[in-house]
């Protein structure tokens, strides 16, 4: 069975085929994880432990303020680029933008002044921390402009292009003049000055993004014709993809931002060691998500659910294969790696990053249930199947910080992502009948097709 599995011609080169229409999108991924690795480790070693969990903090409420201003609008733009760009439609492209730009503008100025008002009126004005949620709260806009400059090339098919100003540009940036700073000059490296320099290594990226697009599009970029906004349209299609991006960007920050209120900074910055190099453990997995997503749809609009079943199964095999050399690394040398790496102040995020890694080899293990699900058209089992594991990780993360700091925010994490996996991993089988843990290889009647 698996022989025959394994050895199917047409199966091999549809592989190929997948790996040749992601290698780009992986390319920029690969480039995304290594400088993110690169941002923590030199932020950590520059600016020490309690410096380095303020700065993250700072960020993690930057993204939950986020969450009104992005409100699903990157997606929107996208979905409505590709179909105004199918049909050659320049103003409804150009119309797309606008509208998205001017959300972007309007409640992003809003929320980074209540923010900055906040901060002035609450913060130590004995110390710089008033200036740290300043410049936190001057990032919110240009992050979102940039978003949407991204998103708009990636309706153009321009996936590359439109990841690598955020994804790549921006944290090469911040890492090149903070590594320059620390070791070639005299200046004291604290938050406020990290802060600055990455709300201009944000703006940069935003301009990149820009004239990347204006490139692209040349002369189409303004057409000149009077701007066609549907509003109620556009309005109500962002809702159920804001509800989901903001609960996924809620999983990401909330804990960070608990950790740094019920504990100490420092504890947020091992926290954050802990979260970046657990992503190497489910990086093969998030680089086939990528890749596999159109994927899923083509088979599902062909109702070719055999072929789905083995894009699933090997989809969570390669997960596996990829992610458990990575586990194994880290349960035998993580603490030599982190006290090498960043430094012995850090040693306590071992406990985390243990955690956090067992956590996302058993993300591994359940597959491509969420491509499975939102390709498909089953957003709304995602939906609930995320609001539940939301609400696991909060109620976990009030129960376990204040005892247990950063090993008691790991283990909510850790709670909400099988919570998750096995609540979409259901939601598949009852909408598909499709197993997409890596169990699927063994459902024999799902090979033929």
């Amino acid at each position: 069975m698996m022989q025959r599995y394994f050895s199917s011609e047409k199966w091999v080169n549809q592989v190929k085929t997948i790996l040749a229409a992601g290698s780009g999108g992986l390319f920029v991924r690969v480039l995304s994880l290594i400088a993110t690795l690169l941002s923590s480790v030199v932020l950590a070693r520059a600016l020490g432990a309690d410096s380095f969990g303020l700065y993250v903090f700072a960020l993690s409420v930057t993204s939950l303020l986020s969450i009104p201003i992005q409100m699903g609008v990157p997606t929107l733009v996208v979905r409505e680029t590709a179909s105004a760009d199918a049909v050659q439609d320049w103003p409804a492209i150009e119309s797309i933008r606008v509208w998205a730009l001017r959300w972007n503008m309007t409640l992003g100025l809003f929320m980074a002044g209540a923010f900055i008002g906040v901060a002035i009126i609450f913060a130590d004005q004995a110390s710089d921390q008033k200036w740290v949620y300043i410049l936190a709260a001057a990032i919110i806009l240009p992050l979102a402009i940039t978003g949407t400059f991204g998103a708009a090339l990636r309706g153009l098919r321009h996936i590359v292009l439109g990841q690598l100003p955020i994804e790549v540009l921006r944290p090469f940036a911040i890492v090149a003049v903070i590594f320059v700073i620390w070791t070639q000059t005299d200046y004291t490296l604290d938050t406020t000055l990290a802060l600055s320099v990455n709300l201009v290594a944000t703006i940069l990226a935003g301009l990149v993004a820009m004239l990347f697009l204006r490139k692209r599009l040349g002369k189409r970029y303004k057409t000149g014709t009077p701007y066609v906004f549907q509003n109620r349209a556009w309005a109500k299609a962002i809702v159920p993809i804001a509800l989901m991006s903001g609960l996924h960007i809620i999983n990401q920050n909330l804990d960070l931002m608990m950790i740094g209120v019920m504990r100490t900074n420092a504890e947020v910055g091992e926290y954050k060691i802990a979260v970046s190099a657990a992503t190497f453990v489910i990086f093969g997995l998030s680089a086939i998500q990528l890749v596999a997503m159109p994927y899923v749809s083509r088979y599902f609009k062909k109702k070719n659910f055999g072929e789905l079943q083995k894009l699933a199964s090997l989809s969570a095999l390669a997960s596996i294969i990829m992610a458990a050399p990575v586990m194994a690394l880290f349960a035998v040398y993580g603490d030599v790696l982190i006290r090498v790496i960043y430094g012995q102040e850090f040693a306590n995020a071992l406990s985390p990053l243990i955690i956090l890694s067992i956590a996302q080899l058993i993300n591994g293990f359940f597959g491509i249930v969420w491509p499975l699900l939102v390709m498909t058209g089953n957003e709304q089992a995602g939906f609930r199947g995320l609001l539940i594991s939301t609400s696991v990780n909060v109620s976990l993360n009030l129960a376990l910080i204040p005892t247990y700091g950063a090993s008691g925010a790991a283990v909510a994490t850790g709670c909400s992502i099988v919570v998750w996996n096995i609540l979409f991993w259901w939601s598949v089988w009852r909408h598909l009948k499709i197993d997409a843990s890596i169990l699927g290889l063994l459902r024999r009647r799902h090979y033929g097709a």
